[in-house]
């Protein structure tokens, strides 16, 4: 009877940590081959950081827009490399990541959301 309640207990443990989902302090977007991975912080700061990993084969150019397209930042990112950035948010308005070349999806940058993707997975 112990033995049982004692597996039961731990099962429960470490079925709660399966649920347990990512997140960051600073907005976390890694650029992949066919996706974009996107971690966000939980609360809204401002301003706040934002750290690009290119794990591509190629150069990354992209651009940092709002909601009105006005053009916010520029960035390029070499291959295998990771490029930080802080920009001033502002709830009233989004901003987006809008990879230039290659081109892709522009990616909403979005407060406390769990970790998603662009394309999101089907």
């Amino acid at each position: 009877m112990k033995l049982g309640l004692i597996t039961f207990f731990i099962l429960g443990i470490i079925s709660s940590n399966v649920t347990a989902y990512e997140k960051a302090d600073a907005f976390m977007v890694t650029l992949l081959e066919r996706r974009i991975k996107v971690l966000s912080p939980n609360s809204f700061n401002s301003p706040q950081g934002i750290v690009i990993k290119n794990k591509t084969l190629v150069k990354v150019v992209g651009k940092f827009v709002d909601d009105n397209n006005k053009t916010i930042k520029f960035l390029a990112v070499e291959s295998g490399e990771t490029k930080s950035v802080e920009l001033k948010f502002k709830k009233s308005r989004k901003i987006y990541f809008v990879p230039l070349a290659p081109s892709f999806q522009e990616v909403e940058l979005v407060f406390g959301k769990k970790a998603y993707e662009v394309p999101p997975k089907k």
